[in-house]
């Protein structure tokens, strides 16, 4: 790999279901380091002065049986009510943020040709501005919510809930670089990420194939 190019970094962006964890899988697959944001706070919520000061807020109804933050109940603390979900995130972000300089070592560190950055609030947490790139991923809204339906039981209402907490997808799509289609054909989509993942190695001096 070309350290003095920098290993190339892509942020992956969308609306709620539009399928940004398959576009993640993708680039997974061709051996791009991937940072779940979300898995990056549900381990942060696992820590024992995280609970401690969650539960000093909102009181040990936050906990599970197993006295563990249950995140169901942190949800449904934070969406109805928009200062609660603010003041988690200033809490949270310091804990999981991954600057550039991070991100690159960590794909140093397993070989990885790239890393992608995974975040549901890729623009709100100004995580973009780690990236070289943004990839939007675009699925229509009927597709979105027929998946919703299918994976989480959500209705329309709570999928307009969710989104209404976000930049809206018009928004999103314009600050992005790269914009893809996924109405249902998997292999060309991975096939067009796979592209993208080229364009960016390519630009960045980065051999398609991990050396040792």
């Amino acid at each position: 790999m070309s350290e003095a190019l920098g290993i190339p970094i892509i942020g992956i962006a969308g609306a709620i279901g539009s399928g940004k964890s398959l576009a993640s899988s993708a680039l997974a697959d061709l051996g791009w380091l991937v940072i779940d944001f979300d898995e990056e706070v549900r381990q942060a919520l696992r820590r024992p002065d995280v609970r401690k000061c969650l539960v000093s807020w909102w009181g040990e109804g936050v906990l599970d049986h197993n006295g563990a933050i249950d995140h169901k109940n942190v949800a449904s603390i934070v969406f109805n009510d928009r200062a609660q979900l603010t003041r988690l995130e200033k809490f949270i972000h310091p804990l999981v943020w991954c600057s550039a300089e991070d991100a690159r070592q960590r794909a140093r560190d397993v070989n990885a040709p790239g890393v992608v950055l995974d975040a549901p609030l890729l623009f709100e947490s100004e995580a973009d501005n780690e990236c070289d790139a943004v990839l939007f991923v675009h699925a229509s809204r009927e597709t979105r919510l027929a998946r919703l339906e299918r994976t989480r039981g959500w209705s329309e209402g709570e999928l307009d809930r969710r989104e209404s907490r976000q930049l809206s997808p018009e928004e999103k799509k314009a600050r992005s670089r790269f914009v893809l289609e996924n109405e249902g054909d998997e292999s060309a989509f991975r096939d067009a990420v796979g592209e993208v993942a080229a364009i960016l190695m390519q630009e960045a001096g980065v051999s398609a194939e991990p050396t040792a």
